[in-house]
C-alpha cells in the first residue's frame, strides 16, 4: 500500500515537496531562471550590470583584515542592508572582493 501510495506523487522526498527538488536554477547573479535561462520573477531581479562581478569569492575588511568565503552567484544577497564586520563592526562598503593568490 506504501508503494502505490509514493507512486502516484512519483516517489518524491519530502524535502524535494518542500524546496521543489534540484529543478531550481540560478544566474550569476542569483536570480532563479528557467530551463531556458529566463528570469522566473522579472520584478524582482537583482540588478546590476556583469561589471561588477567580483572575480573572486573572498572578501576582505579592509580595516582589520576579516576574511570572507561567499558562494559564487551569491555575492549580491550575501551583504545585507544592516551587515557590519564582525570583527570590528565596519560597514559593508569596507569588504573588497581580494583574489586568493594574494598575500
Amino acid at each position: 500500500r506504501i508503494f502505490e501510495d509514493e507512486a502516484k506523487e512519483g516517489f518524491v522526498t519530502d524535502r524535494e515537496k518542500m524546496y521543489g527538488g534540484q529543478n531550481t536554477k540560478y544566474d550569476a547573479k542569483g536570480n532563479v531562471i528557467d530551463k531556458d535561462g529566463k528570469l522566473l520573477d522579472p520584478e524582482n531581479a537583482i540588478e546590476g550590470s556583469d561589471d561588477d562581478t567580483p572575480t573572486s569569492n573572498v572578501y576582505e575588511c579592509s580595516d582589520c583584515g576579516y576574511t570572507l568565503f561567499v558562494a559564487k552567484g551569491r555575492e549580491s544577497k550575501f551583504f545585507g542592508e544592516g551587515f557590519k564586520c564582525p570583527e570590528c563592526g565596519a560597514a559593508k562598503d569596507k569588504f573588497k572582493p581580494k583574489d586568493i593568490e594574494e598575500d
